[in-house]
């Protein structure tokens, strides 16, 4: 788990020159812009899950994982589910819960052909800039250490290690 207060963060800058104008930042709000998000999920977007990196589940398995698991938390509460758009085209999703003066990531994507591009960056850079100007104190995520891109990412803008979790899980084949 990895967490940024707003003081910290008002620290540190990125290449604002390298960014990306993410022109808009669209709340989810009906069925069929959630269905089409999720269709944009493609195979090369979790590859750094544990399942996804699993020999007997793969990619296949990892996105409908996610999947299921933005469906689910569709019309809740506190979760926000939101598509951003580079020009008038969707290039990236973020899934949020918001608790109080805290947000949570919980799930980002970004859609090709922006892999890999400088998007995500962008994206969080701004985000977080939203979040805290707009009276948010602390911006906490969980992240698989396998994605270390994503990982170098979030410690140049400040964030701390606050926990560290071990995720086992057992395949047990049954007998034919």
């Amino acid at each position: 788990t990895l967490h940024i207060c707003a003081n910290k963060f008002h620290s540190y800058t990125i290449n604002q020159e390298k960014c990306y104008d993410i022109s808009i930042r669209e709340e989810i709000k009906t069925m069929d812009q959630l269905e089409n998000i999720i269709s944009l999920i493609g195979n090369n977007m979790f590859a750094t899950d544990r399942i996804s990196l699993h020999n007997k589940f793969g990619k296949e398995y990892a996105n409908i994982r996610y999947k299921n698991w933005i469906r689910s938390n569709f019309n809740k509460e506190n979760i926000i589910i939101f598509q951003s758009y580079v020009k008038d085209k969707i290039a990236g999703f973020g899934m949020h819960k918001i608790e109080s003066k805290k947000v949570y990531g919980l799930l980002g994507g970004v859609f090709e052909p922006y892999q890999s591009s400088g998007l995500f960056a962008s994206g969080l850079y701004s985000e977080l800039k939203d979040y805290f100007s707009s009276g948010y104190n602390e911006f906490i995520v969980s992240i698989s250490s396998n994605n270390i891109s994503v990982m170098k990412l979030y410690m140049h803008l400040g964030f701390n290690v606050s926990e560290i979790k071990y995720v086992f899980h057992n395949f047990i084949e049954e007998d034919k």
